[in-house]
């Protein structure tokens, strides 16, 4: 919750080398998370992505107009995708091409930070879904309800979800391997 003074203090406290906002928050718009952390970091140097559900003009350039440097819809997003907007949004903010060794380490930090904080918040609610499914398959074999086709959905969301998030890990752990 960006409003939550917790959040605040953790700009106030922080190094902020690039902010990433959901546009769909819970308690607001992602577009007001931006004006927050705007007036908060008073700068306008520390790139601002927005990161979308909807992939849409509108929004688009509603993000841009706020001082987004980027605006990347969820559907699009890979993990290479990803690396390419934080680079580019952060490496857009030095004018030394001798900083391009550091931006590319502090990218790789950032997406090795959120690749562990989703894994393991997600993980374990992904297993009890699963279990979850299971057991509701269970009654359906027992002649009770919903139909298999429902549960074949919500198996596929589940799989694709953690297939995502393994793309994401596996793609962090390659910055750990040595290139000569």
């Amino acid at each position: 919750m960006f409003g939550h003074s917790g959040s605040r203090k953790a700009l106030d406290e922080n190094v902020v080398d690039l902010c990433l906002i959901d546009h769909q928050l819970r308690d607001a718009s992602g577009l007001d998370a931006v004006a927050v952390v705007k007036k908060q970091l008073e700068t306008e140097e520390v790139p601002v992505v927005m990161i979308s559900g909807r992939e849409d003009t509108e929004a688009a350039v509603s993000s841009m107009r706020a001082g987004c440097v980027d605006y990347v819809g969820k559907g699009n997003l890979t993990a290479e995708k990803l690396h390419g907007v934080i680079y580019n949004s952060i490496a857009e903010t030095f004018s030394n091409p001798a900083m391009k060794s550091e931006v590319q380490d502090a990218t790789r930090n950032v997406i090795r930070g959120m690749t562990e904080g989703c894994i393991s918040e997600l993980q374990p609610k992904l297993r009890r879904m699963y279990r979850q499914i299971s057991f509701i398959r269970g009654c359906h074999n027992q002649g009770l309800t919903p139909s298999p086709e429902a549960l074949d959905e919500i198996e596929t969301h589940c799989l694709n979800i953690w297939r995502f998030f393994d793309e994401i890990e596996n793609y962090s752990n390659s910055f750990n391997v040595v290139h000569h």
